[in-house]
């Protein structure tokens, strides 16, 4: 029987699943979901294969699970910027530049994973599915904006949106000031989606 390292039973297997977390979130952040295999994790969080498999049924359980913790963070934040400063109806520059800079802010301030939801397309089917709804909710406020100034494929141009924070937010090094960046960004995807605006309303 393994020897337990906190107060009580129920803290330990808190503990190690909590290590276990963190071991799938290293390895997502340094070399993307194909890497947090059952193994991988195991040896990061210096547990037994077998160990891991009492928290988690597959690799893909596991990669749902610390995405999840992120997307219910990039949720809360971005609820807490809009009822400080909810922009008009209508007002897409205010929207974006607050869209931009929580997920940015939330990237530079160490959830890197964050990047890896940006882009759901590089997850396994099932985690997919597993994040869609909590995804969607997410990403609302920026749908709603678009959809407001005429947007027609609103998934399309989210998809874009968000490739454009990804590559601004990889081009943060630790320590950086990123308004340059957020500036940037969020000037380039306001050009962005209202040239596809304009597309929509000419076709």
């Amino acid at each position: 029987m393994p020897r337990i390292t906190a107060p009580t039973v129920a803290e330990h297997r808190d503990q190690r699943r909590a290590d276990l977390v963190a071991a799938g979130q290293e390895l997502l952040v340094a070399e993307g979901p194909d890497a947090v295999t059952m193994t991988a994790v195991a040896a990061r969080a210096g547990l037994s294969r077998t160990a891991v498999y009492e928290y988690f049924t597959s690799a893909d359980e596991l990669v749902a699970v610390v995405l999840g913790d992120q997307m219910v963070l990039w949720q809360a934040a971005l609820r807490q910027r809009l009822h400080a400063a909810p922009p008009e109806a209508g007002d897409l520059d205010t929207a974006m530049r607050i869209y931009v800079e929580v997920a940015i802010g939330l990237v530079t301030d160490g959830n890197r994973s964050l990047l890896v939801l940006l882009t759901m397309q590089t997850l396994a089917e099932d985690v997919r599915q597993r994040l869609s709804a909590a995804h969607a909710a997410a990403v609302a406020p920026l749908a709603e904006a678009l959809a407001q100034i005429g947007i027609r494929d609103v998934d399309q141009a989210t998809k874009y949106v968000h490739a454009a924070i990804e590559a601004a937010a990889r081009r943060i090094t630790p320590g950086q000031d990123a308004l340059a960046e957020i500036v940037a960004v969020a000037d380039f995807t306001v050009a962005g989606v209202r040239a596809l605006a304009l597309t929509s309303s000419q076709s």
